[in-house]
Protein backbone atom coordinates (compact mmCIF):
# COMPACT_ATOMS: atom_id res chain seq x y z
CA UNK A 1 0.00 0.00 0.00
CA UNK A 2 1.21 3.45 -0.89
CA UNK A 3 -0.15 6.29 1.22
CA UNK A 4 0.97 8.83 -1.36
CA UNK A 5 -0.83 7.17 -4.28
CA UNK A 6 -3.41 9.46 -5.91
CA UNK A 7 -7.01 8.69 -4.98
CA UNK A 8 -9.50 8.37 -7.81
CA UNK A 9 -12.75 10.33 -7.68
CA UNK A 10 -14.73 7.08 -7.71
CA UNK A 11 -12.93 5.67 -4.65
CA UNK A 12 -13.20 9.00 -2.81
CA UNK A 13 -16.93 9.15 -3.51
CA UNK A 14 -17.50 5.59 -2.34
CA UNK A 15 -15.47 6.17 0.81
CA UNK A 16 -17.67 9.13 1.77
CA UNK A 17 -21.00 7.65 0.66
CA UNK A 18 -23.03 6.31 3.62
CA UNK A 19 -24.80 3.92 1.23
CA UNK A 20 -21.56 2.10 0.32
CA UNK A 21 -21.82 -1.55 1.48
CA UNK A 22 -19.86 -2.24 4.65
CA UNK A 23 -17.68 -4.88 2.98
CA UNK A 24 -16.77 -2.41 0.24
CA UNK A 25 -16.06 0.30 2.80
CA UNK A 26 -13.69 -2.03 4.65
CA UNK A 27 -12.01 -3.04 1.39
CA UNK A 28 -11.48 0.62 0.44
CA UNK A 29 -9.97 1.40 3.84
CA UNK A 30 -7.62 -1.57 3.58
CA UNK A 31 -6.52 -0.93 -0.01
CA UNK A 32 -6.48 2.88 -0.05
CA UNK A 33 -5.02 4.52 3.10
CA UNK A 34 -5.56 7.92 1.48
CA UNK A 35 -9.31 7.28 1.62
CA UNK A 36 -9.37 6.58 5.35
CA UNK A 37 -10.11 10.18 6.30
CA UNK A 38 -13.32 9.99 4.26
CA UNK A 39 -14.15 6.58 5.72
CA UNK A 40 -13.59 7.93 9.24
CA UNK A 41 -16.15 10.67 8.61
CA UNK A 42 -18.64 8.26 7.00
CA UNK A 43 -21.53 7.74 9.41
CA UNK A 44 -21.96 4.17 8.17
CA UNK A 45 -18.47 3.09 9.21
CA UNK A 46 -18.85 0.41 11.87
CA UNK A 47 -16.90 0.44 15.18
CA UNK A 48 -14.61 -2.46 14.26
CA UNK A 49 -13.45 -0.70 11.10
CA UNK A 50 -12.89 2.59 12.90
CA UNK A 51 -10.89 0.92 15.65
CA UNK A 52 -8.81 -0.98 13.08
CA UNK A 53 -7.91 2.26 11.28
CA UNK A 54 -6.99 3.92 14.58
CA UNK A 55 -4.65 1.05 15.44
CA UNK A 56 -3.14 0.39 12.03
CA UNK A 57 0.37 1.96 11.86
CA UNK A 58 -0.13 2.86 8.17
CA UNK A 59 -3.12 5.14 8.80
CA UNK A 60 -2.07 8.67 7.70
CA UNK A 61 -2.27 11.76 9.87
CA UNK A 62 -5.32 13.28 8.13
CA UNK A 63 -7.30 10.09 8.75
CA UNK A 64 -6.26 10.13 12.41
CA UNK A 65 -7.50 13.73 12.68
CA UNK A 66 -10.84 12.74 11.13
CA UNK A 67 -11.13 9.81 13.52
CA UNK A 68 -10.31 12.01 16.49
CA UNK A 69 -12.85 14.65 15.44
CA UNK A 70 -15.70 12.17 14.95
CA UNK A 71 -14.95 9.43 17.48
CA UNK A 72 -13.78 10.61 20.88
CA UNK A 73 -13.81 7.06 22.22
CA UNK A 74 -10.74 6.35 20.04
CA UNK A 75 -8.65 9.16 21.54
CA UNK A 76 -6.58 6.85 23.79
CA UNK A 77 -5.49 4.83 20.76
CA UNK A 78 -4.97 7.82 18.45
CA UNK A 79 -2.89 9.67 21.04
CA UNK A 80 -0.12 7.04 20.86
CA UNK A 81 -0.32 6.39 17.13
CA UNK A 82 3.09 6.81 15.42
CA UNK A 83 1.58 9.10 12.76
CA UNK A 84 -0.28 11.36 15.21
CA UNK A 85 1.25 14.86 15.02
CA UNK A 86 1.94 17.04 18.04
CA UNK A 87 -0.98 19.38 17.40
CA UNK A 88 -3.41 16.47 17.31
CA UNK A 89 -2.03 15.01 20.52
CA UNK A 90 -2.27 18.41 22.25
CA UNK A 91 -5.89 18.82 21.14
CA UNK A 92 -6.75 15.33 22.39
CA UNK A 93 -5.11 16.15 25.73
CA UNK A 94 -7.37 19.20 26.03
CA UNK A 95 -10.71 17.64 25.02
CA UNK A 96 -10.00 14.20 26.55
CA UNK A 97 -7.64 14.79 29.48
CA UNK A 98 -7.49 11.12 30.47
CA UNK A 99 -7.04 9.79 26.93
CA UNK A 100 -3.28 9.20 26.96
CA UNK A 101 -2.59 5.63 28.19
CA UNK A 102 0.29 4.77 30.46
CA UNK A 103 2.14 2.70 27.86
CA UNK A 104 4.65 4.21 25.48
CA UNK A 105 3.69 4.43 21.78
CA UNK A 106 6.20 1.74 20.83
CA UNK A 107 4.45 -0.67 23.19
CA UNK A 108 0.99 0.03 21.89
CA UNK A 109 1.35 -1.23 18.33
CA UNK A 110 2.35 -4.13 16.16
CA UNK A 111 2.94 -7.08 18.50
CA UNK A 112 5.24 -9.67 17.00
CA UNK A 113 3.52 -12.42 14.97
CA UNK A 114 2.90 -15.73 16.70
CA UNK A 115 5.82 -17.29 14.85
CA UNK A 116 8.27 -14.71 16.20
CA UNK A 117 9.83 -11.61 14.63
CA UNK A 118 9.71 -11.69 10.84
CA UNK A 119 7.14 -14.52 10.73
CA UNK A 120 4.85 -14.47 7.70
CA UNK A 121 1.35 -13.08 8.29
CA UNK A 122 -1.36 -13.63 5.67
CA UNK A 123 -2.14 -10.33 3.88
CA UNK A 124 -5.87 -10.95 4.38
CA UNK A 125 -5.39 -10.76 8.16
CA UNK A 126 -4.88 -7.00 7.86
CA UNK A 127 -8.27 -6.45 6.22
CA UNK A 128 -10.97 -5.21 8.62
CA UNK A 129 -13.98 -7.53 8.69
CA UNK A 130 -17.57 -6.28 8.64
CA UNK A 131 -18.86 -9.35 10.46
CA UNK A 132 -17.62 -12.27 12.58
CA UNK A 133 -13.92 -13.01 13.19
CA UNK A 134 -11.04 -14.08 10.97
CA UNK A 135 -10.79 -17.51 12.59
CA UNK A 136 -14.52 -18.21 12.44
CA UNK A 137 -14.72 -17.30 8.76
CA UNK A 138 -11.68 -19.40 7.92
CA UNK A 139 -13.27 -22.43 9.63
CA UNK A 140 -16.54 -21.80 7.80
CA UNK A 141 -14.68 -21.51 4.48
CA UNK A 142 -12.80 -24.77 4.90
CA UNK A 143 -15.95 -26.57 6.06
CA UNK A 144 -17.88 -25.44 2.99
CA UNK A 145 -14.94 -26.34 0.74
CA UNK A 146 -14.73 -29.84 2.26
CA UNK A 147 -18.48 -30.30 1.79
CA UNK A 148 -18.17 -29.20 -1.85
CA UNK A 149 -15.25 -31.60 -2.35
CA UNK A 150 -17.35 -34.54 -1.11
CA UNK A 151 -20.16 -33.56 -3.47
CA UNK A 152 -17.78 -33.23 -6.42
CA UNK A 153 -16.28 -36.64 -5.71
CA UNK A 154 -19.80 -38.07 -5.60
CA UNK A 155 -20.54 -36.50 -8.98
CA UNK A 156 -17.34 -37.96 -10.47
CA UNK A 157 -18.20 -41.45 -9.19
CA UNK A 158 -21.90 -41.68 -10.04
CA UNK A 159 -22.35 -39.44 -13.09
CA UNK A 160 -21.46 -42.30 -15.44
CA UNK A 161 -24.29 -44.51 -14.13
CA UNK A 162 -26.91 -41.75 -14.18
CA UNK A 163 -27.80 -41.89 -10.50
CA UNK A 164 -31.08 -39.99 -9.85
CA UNK A 165 -30.54 -36.64 -8.17
CA UNK A 166 -27.09 -36.05 -9.62
CA UNK A 167 -28.17 -32.60 -10.90
CA UNK A 168 -29.24 -31.62 -7.37
CA UNK A 169 -25.82 -32.67 -6.08
CA UNK A 170 -24.26 -30.53 -8.83
CA UNK A 171 -26.17 -27.45 -7.74
CA UNK A 172 -25.35 -28.02 -4.06
CA UNK A 173 -21.65 -28.31 -4.92
CA UNK A 174 -21.71 -25.03 -6.87
CA UNK A 175 -23.53 -23.21 -4.06
CA UNK A 176 -21.14 -24.60 -1.43
CA UNK A 177 -18.06 -23.45 -3.37
CA UNK A 178 -19.46 -19.99 -4.06
CA UNK A 179 -20.51 -19.63 -0.41
CA UNK A 180 -17.00 -20.65 0.68
CA UNK A 181 -15.52 -17.75 -1.28
CA UNK A 182 -18.17 -15.32 -0.02
CA UNK A 183 -17.41 -16.01 3.66
CA UNK A 184 -13.64 -16.18 3.13
CA UNK A 185 -11.94 -13.24 4.88
CA UNK A 186 -10.57 -11.01 2.15
CA UNK A 187 -11.43 -8.17 -0.21
CA UNK A 188 -15.02 -8.38 -1.44
CA UNK A 189 -14.26 -7.84 -5.13
CA UNK A 190 -11.62 -10.58 -5.16
CA UNK A 191 -13.93 -13.01 -3.37
CA UNK A 192 -16.77 -12.43 -5.82
CA UNK A 193 -14.50 -12.70 -8.88
CA UNK A 194 -12.86 -15.88 -7.62
CA UNK A 195 -16.14 -17.44 -6.51
CA UNK A 196 -17.82 -16.72 -9.83
CA UNK A 197 -14.89 -17.94 -11.95
CA UNK A 198 -14.44 -21.15 -9.96
CA UNK A 199 -18.18 -21.87 -10.11
CA UNK A 200 -18.08 -21.59 -13.91
CA UNK A 201 -15.15 -24.04 -14.01
CA UNK A 202 -17.08 -26.49 -11.84
CA UNK A 203 -20.11 -26.28 -14.11
CA UNK A 204 -17.91 -27.11 -17.11
CA UNK A 205 -16.32 -29.99 -15.20
CA UNK A 206 -19.72 -31.44 -14.35
CA UNK A 207 -20.80 -31.20 -17.98
CA UNK A 208 -17.67 -33.04 -19.07
CA UNK A 209 -18.20 -35.83 -16.56
CA UNK A 210 -21.65 -36.38 -18.08
CA UNK A 211 -20.10 -37.07 -21.49
CA UNK A 212 -19.09 -40.69 -22.00
CA UNK A 213 -15.85 -39.82 -23.74
CA UNK A 214 -14.67 -37.57 -20.93
CA UNK A 215 -15.54 -39.61 -17.83
CA UNK A 216 -11.88 -40.04 -16.98
CA UNK A 217 -11.34 -36.35 -16.25
CA UNK A 218 -9.75 -36.19 -12.80
CA UNK A 219 -11.32 -34.51 -9.79
CA UNK A 220 -7.95 -32.74 -9.38
CA UNK A 221 -8.95 -30.30 -12.15
CA UNK A 222 -11.78 -28.54 -10.28
CA UNK A 223 -9.72 -28.73 -7.10
CA UNK A 224 -6.90 -26.94 -8.92
CA UNK A 225 -9.40 -24.26 -9.99
CA UNK A 226 -10.52 -23.83 -6.39
CA UNK A 227 -6.90 -23.50 -5.25
CA UNK A 228 -6.25 -20.89 -7.96
CA UNK A 229 -9.25 -18.90 -6.74
CA UNK A 230 -8.00 -19.26 -3.18
CA UNK A 231 -4.59 -17.93 -4.29
CA UNK A 232 -6.33 -14.94 -5.91
CA UNK A 233 -8.19 -14.01 -2.72
CA UNK A 234 -5.07 -14.62 -0.62
CA UNK A 235 -3.04 -12.35 -2.94
CA UNK A 236 -0.44 -14.98 -3.72
CA UNK A 237 2.40 -13.95 -6.10
CA UNK A 238 1.79 -14.61 -9.79
CA UNK A 239 4.35 -17.40 -10.05
CA UNK A 240 2.28 -19.43 -7.56
CA UNK A 241 -0.34 -20.02 -10.25
CA UNK A 242 2.27 -21.77 -12.40
CA UNK A 243 2.58 -24.50 -9.78
CA UNK A 244 -1.20 -24.96 -9.69
CA UNK A 245 -1.24 -25.20 -13.49
CA UNK A 246 1.57 -27.75 -13.42
CA UNK A 247 -0.35 -29.83 -10.89
CA UNK A 248 -3.43 -29.74 -13.14
CA UNK A 249 -1.41 -30.85 -16.17
CA UNK A 250 0.10 -33.69 -14.13
CA UNK A 251 -3.40 -34.74 -13.07
CA UNK A 252 -4.65 -34.88 -16.68
CA UNK A 253 -1.62 -36.81 -17.96
CA UNK A 254 -1.73 -39.32 -15.13
CA UNK A 255 -5.48 -39.84 -15.39
CA UNK A 256 -5.26 -40.83 -19.04
CA UNK A 257 -2.13 -42.82 -18.26
CA UNK A 258 -4.04 -44.68 -15.56
CA UNK A 259 -6.74 -45.65 -18.06
CA UNK A 260 -4.15 -46.93 -20.55
CA UNK A 261 -2.30 -48.80 -17.80
CA UNK A 262 -5.51 -50.49 -16.65
CA UNK A 263 -6.18 -51.70 -20.18
CA UNK A 264 -2.65 -53.14 -20.44
CA UNK A 265 -2.99 -54.92 -17.08
CA UNK A 266 -6.23 -56.57 -18.14
CA UNK A 267 -4.77 -57.48 -21.51
CA UNK A 268 -1.94 -59.42 -19.89
CA UNK A 269 -4.10 -61.10 -17.28
CA UNK A 270 -3.44 -58.82 -14.33
CA UNK A 271 -5.76 -58.84 -11.34
CA UNK A 272 -8.48 -56.25 -10.84
CA UNK A 273 -7.02 -55.44 -7.41
CA UNK A 274 -3.73 -54.42 -8.99
CA UNK A 275 -5.60 -52.32 -11.53
CA UNK A 276 -7.59 -50.50 -8.83
CA UNK A 277 -4.49 -49.79 -6.74
CA UNK A 278 -2.54 -48.39 -9.68
CA UNK A 279 -5.52 -46.36 -10.88
CA UNK A 280 -5.93 -44.78 -7.47
CA UNK A 281 -2.23 -43.95 -7.32
CA UNK A 282 -2.20 -42.28 -10.75
CA UNK A 283 -5.74 -40.89 -10.75
CA UNK A 284 -6.02 -39.53 -7.22
CA UNK A 285 -3.02 -39.77 -4.92
CA UNK A 286 -0.25 -38.29 -7.08
CA UNK A 287 -2.44 -35.40 -8.38
CA UNK A 288 -3.57 -34.66 -4.81
CA UNK A 289 0.04 -34.57 -3.65
CA UNK A 290 0.94 -32.30 -6.59
CA UNK A 291 -1.77 -29.81 -5.64
CA UNK A 292 -0.72 -29.98 -2.00
CA UNK A 293 2.84 -29.15 -3.03
CA UNK A 294 1.54 -26.23 -5.14
CA UNK A 295 -0.33 -24.84 -2.12
CA UNK A 296 2.75 -25.15 0.09
CA UNK A 297 4.99 -23.53 -2.54
CA UNK A 298 2.50 -20.68 -2.97
CA UNK A 299 2.66 -19.86 0.72
CA UNK A 300 6.45 -20.26 0.77
CA UNK A 301 6.86 -17.83 -2.13
CA UNK A 302 4.50 -15.31 -0.51
CA UNK A 303 6.41 -15.55 2.78
CA UNK A 304 9.75 -15.16 1.01
CA UNK A 305 8.55 -12.09 -0.90
CA UNK A 306 7.11 -10.53 2.26
CA UNK A 307 10.41 -11.10 4.06
CA UNK A 308 12.39 -9.42 1.26
CA UNK A 309 10.04 -6.43 1.24
CA UNK A 310 10.34 -6.15 5.00
CA UNK A 311 14.13 -6.06 4.75
CA UNK A 312 14.06 -3.48 1.95
CA UNK A 313 11.68 -1.24 3.89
Amino acid sequence: MNNSAPLSDEIATQAADPDTPLESLASIAASHPAARAAVAANRSAYPGLLEWMAKDPTTPADALAALASNHYELHPVIAVHPNAYDGLREWIAVVSPGAAPAVAPAQAFAPAPAGGPGAFVEPTRSIPLAWSTYRTRIIATYSLAAFAGILLQTIAIFAAVNVPGIVTIDVLAYLAVFAAFVVFPGELNRRLIAGGAVTVVLVLFSLMTLLASLRVFPIALPVAAIVAGWFFVRRRPGISYAFVGAAAVIAVILSFGASALTAVIFQYGGSIDTSIILSNIFFAYIPAISIGVAVALGRLIAASRAARQSVLS
